[in-house]
């Protein structure tokens, strides 16, 4: 009979994380689907991708 091996559940990156250089590391390679992520000073801070579209020329349609 074997044992189960238990393979670690590695978190994802949230915003306003507060981790270690190397925890911010692990968890950045575990996400390959994510474009950037910083850590400044110990927090973690993610840049939001927007979508281009309608709502963006209709802003600078109302500052005219």
């Amino acid at each position: 009979m074997t044992t189960p091996v238990s393979v670690p559940i590695i978190p994802p990156l949230e915003n306003g994380d507060r981790l270690t250089q190397a925890e911010f590391e692990r968890r950045y390679s575990a996400m390959s689907h994510l474009k950037k992520a910083e850590l400044i000073e110990g927090i973690r801070l993610l840049a939001e991708v927007r979508e281009q579209g309608m709502g963006n020329r209709e802003q600078c349609k109302s500052l005219r």
